[in-house]
């Protein structure tokens, strides 16, 4: 059961918000962790993409960060499904959550 609910923390952890989830119920597994401070890194570049979509002059580059960011999410829930331990390219790079 425990396994289950790794996996489900996990893959939630890259859901836009539900990375809260996984950072309440599941904050002891080092795996979870993880996972949650790659979804708070990618909730925060879907943030930094939606501001930057509102000014007319940055909104191609806000664009390209929310394909960026729809690239990442699904990478990090096909990570999560398959329990894979390596970080994922650009979310790894800042540890906000120990």
């Amino acid at each position: 059961m425990a396994s289950q609910n790794r996996q489900l923390y996990s893959v939630l952890a890259y859901i836009w918000i539900l990375w809260l989830v996984g950072l309440v119920s599941g904050s002891k597994d080092p795996v979870v962790k993880r996972h949650v401070n790659q979804g708070l890194n990618l909730f925060i570049l879907w943030t930094l993409a939606s501001f930057l979509a509102l000014f007319p002059i940055l909104d191609i580059i806000g664009g390209i960060l929310y394909i960026l960011c729809l690239i990442l999410m699904i990478m990090g829930i096909l990570s999560a499904i398959r329990q894979d331990d390596r970080p994922l390219p650009i979310l790894s790079i800042v540890t906000l959550i120990r």
